[in-house]
């Protein structure tokens, strides 16, 4: 063998044992070991509804989605990016400032809903309605009045009773009687207009006038700004995710109508200017979204199915604890499963496909 071979021998020999001893060393200390894969990021944006204002977390629709992401190996972890009280205004604002760190979940989003635009007509109504404390101060007053209405027909029909019984059996002595009766009658009768006056004045009865009757004509206007509002911002809402989670299945929730048609056999009066406006924006959420390709769960046809949208509501009597409920906007437990369902089949619809 020539110096030369032995030259090349004797340069790689080294090169070997160090490659052996390196990559020893490496596989000890975990060096070669590939790194795991990010996250797979659910997302939920929008308003109270998608923070779950109302129930428990667990009840929540974006937790009782993101459940079933899980259980179907679709998704490793959930993050609730959704504010209370959120118009289209609002969330486009804090979407165009976001940092560095929250865009980073966005671009490695599998998933995100999107709930928004409920406010954008509600607020306005919902500034002319009364709080849940008021609320209840209003039904405080109402049972107060009852009550004294009903001390007030038995104390006339006690009156009635008694000069019935003068008249019946007329004497000096019950002469003197009846014209004390009638004194007292007089005293009742005196009570009990008072009473009806009061009864004008109770707060419960402006509040079914505004219920029942027509909205005026400045709740009217503030709804159709914010509509006008939601459908630009809209847009620039699902630009800004199409550019930003170029790779998340995203899906849309229509806007549902809280507002019952009729209440206790009393048709609700504001329900159609509500509705049309609802339906205004919901036009908008199928068209647009359908334009990018996102997904769209139809959640007010569904809640429209109900014979009572109440019934989906966190409106009447919580029994567990004993507790009335004012609140006639935000879905209850079953409302919360219905949306969460309606999410997952949207999805399903696309992961099934890929």
């Amino acid at each position: 063998m020539s110096m030369r071979i032995w030259l090349i021998v004797l340069a790689i020999i080294p090169a070997l044992i160090l490659g052996i001893f390196c990559g020893y060393y490496i596989a000890q200390n975990g060096l070669w070991s590939i790194p795991e894969p990010p996250p797979r990021v659910y997302i939920a944006l929008g308003d109270s509804v998608s923070t779950g204002f109302g129930v428990d977390s667990a009840d929540r629709y974006t937790t009782l989605f993101f459940d079933k992401l899980v259980e179907d190996d679709y998704a490793d972890e959930y993050i609730n990016m959704a504010v209370n009280g959120n118009t289209t205004t609002s969330l486009l604002s804090s979407l165009y400032n976001m940092d560095e760190y929250c865009l980073d979940y966005f671009r490695n989003a599998e998933v995100i809903t999107v709930n928004i635009g409920g406010n954008n007509v509600l607020a306005p109504f919902l500034a002319h309605m009364p709080s849940t404390d008021e609320m209840l101060e209003i039904i405080n007053e109402a049972l107060e009045f009852a009550s004294e209405s009903k001390d007030m027909a038995d104390e006339i029909m006690d009156v009635i009773s008694e000069v019935r019984n003068i008249m019946e059996n007329a004497s000096v002595i019950e002469a003197i009687a009846f014209l004390t009766s009638i004194r007292k009658t007089f005293s009742t009768l005196q009570d009990t207009v008072e009473l009806f006056q009061r009864a004008s004045d109770l707060e419960v009865f402006e509040l079914a006038s505004f219920l029942l009757e027509p909205l005026p004509a400045e709740i009217e206007d503030d709804m159709d700004k914010g509509v006008n509002a939601f459908e630009d911002e809209f847009i620039k809402i699902i630009n800004w995710l199409e550019e930003n989670a170029p790779d998340a299945v995203i899906i849309v929730n229509t806007v549902y109508n809280p507002i019952p048609q009729d209440f206790l056999g009393s048709s609700i009066e504001s329900y159609d200017a509500v509705n049309s406006q609802i339906l205004s924006m919901n036009n908008i959420i199928q068209r647009e979204s359908q334009a990018k390709g996102f997904l769209v769960s139809d959640v007010y046809t569904r809640f429209n199915k109900e014979d009572s949208v109440l019934d989906l509501m966190n409106f009447g009597m919580d029994m567990s604890a004993l507790i009335f409920s004012f609140d006639f906007i935000h879905p209850n437990k079953e409302g919360h499963k219905i949306i969460a369902e309606l999410n997952y089949d949207s999805f399903s619809s696309v992961s099934v496909t890929t």
